[in-house]
């Protein structure tokens, strides 16, 4: 019997052309599953857009549940609309950005979506020492990322944006409530957003009565119970290297029935700087604000839930194989974690791993 294709876990940056490509490989795969599931189950599946980039949805309905598919969609659109107005960067009204316009020391009152999600961050951000930092919008632009990127830097606009930074800055009120201590601070909550976004999106699918299902939003992903085939759920890990994708070398494949998963990575998402051709990727270090120079470097880690895993994998990035792999054992014990670093795009890749990884994931490296 041949194993299915795995499911990918990518960093979630959006090439349009990519995408298309991948959305073709996704659909054949989902009409396969769907003609290779377990004969006493149906597989729903169906998939779209959000938050600048994709979702997709399989749901593994045994025989005989009665579930309104046209009412569970539905419940699933306004749920992904409803984190949209919440947690977006690009849309000029969502709450997050009318958040970032606020002045400082008051309490701000924000809905839960954006509270839990500044909670989550602001904790890692303490346990990183800053390493990972929820605050780093202004220095993030000013390194040519975000809504409006670019290659050029001014060394002026960086320094003018790290007075507006820092994690400390913001307090975690009682449930419902923010507080910004400097004047200019500003949220960026996508290293946490689309992980959080599959959290809710299958807290739905379970309010329906689902118990197997995968839910994937960018790339980071939630599993719960057996695939159609009625085995674990199987993702895929790239390879690292750039300009290769996704899907097209794995380092390795995991089994899962439950949890979360995220993967951070810069070699989807990079610029070189005209003057000093130095790769800047878009994840930065909150300690030095300046970008992580690992591009050929992932961190995927699976978690109990996506917002931690997302968040996790991006602070071991930050922090470094070195650094991130024993602190992640040592703060949070109950996750599990992969570095995977290759030196060049055709170099062995290497691969670093807490100490459960195998046990918590079942991986089998294709190396």
């Amino acid at each position: 019997m041949t194993s299915p294709r795995p499911v990918l876990v990518q960093p979630r940056p959006l090439v349009w052309w990519r995408v298309v490509l991948v959305a073709g490989t996704l659909a054949l795969w989902t009409w396969w599953s769907m003609h290779r599931g377990t004969p006493s189950s149906t597989v729903l599946s169906w998939s779209g857009e959000t938050q600048g980039t994709w979702y997709r949805i399989q749901v593994v309905a045994p025989s005989g549940w009665n579930m309104d598919r046209d009412r569970l969609v539905t419940a699933v659109t306004s749920t992904l609309a409803e984190i949209d107005r919440a947690l977006s960067l690009w849309n000029p009204e969502s709450e997050l950005v009318r958040f970032n316009r606020e002045p400082a020391h008051r309490a701000i009152a924000v809905s839960s979506d954006l509270y839990e999600c500044a909670r989550v961050a602001r904790e890692v951000a303490e346990a990183s020492g800053g390493a990972f930092d929820p605050t780093l919008a202004p220095l993030i632009r000013a390194w040519g990322f975000g809504p409006n990127e670019k290659v050029a830097t001014d060394s002026n606009e960086i320094a003018q944006a790290r007075t507006r930074v820092g994690w400390k800055f913001l307090t975690i009120g009682p449930p419902g409530q923010l507080v910004k201590e400097c004047d200019g601070l500003e949220l960026d909550l996508n290293a946490v957003a689309q992980g959080y976004t599959a959290d809710r999106i299958a807290a739905v699918l379970r309010s329906f009565g689902a118990e197997r299902f995968l839910v994937e939003v960018g790339g980071e992903l939630v599993v719960s119970g057996l695939s159609p085939r009625g085995q674990p759920w199987r993702i895929g890990i790239d390879v690292p290297v750039l300009d290769r994708l996704p899907g097209e070398q794995l380092v390795g494949t995991l089994s899962l029935t439950h949890g979360g998963v995220a993967t951070s990575g810069g070699y989807r998402h990079r610029v070189q700087d005209p003057t000093t051709h130095r790769v800047r990727t878009h994840i930065l270090d909150g300690r030095t604000g300046e970008p992580v120079a690992r591009e050929r470097m992932s961190v995927t880690v699976v978690a109990s839930n996506a917002a931690w895993a997302d968040a996790l994998a991006t602070a071991v990035f930050a922090l470094g194989p070195e650094e991130g792999v024993p602190w992640i054992e040592r703060n949070y014990p109950s996750a599990a974690a992969l570095v995977v670093m290759c030196e060049s795009d055709s170099a062995q890749p290497q691969l670093r791993a807490t100490s459960n990884w195998v046990s918590r994931t079942r991986f089998q490296e294709s190396f």
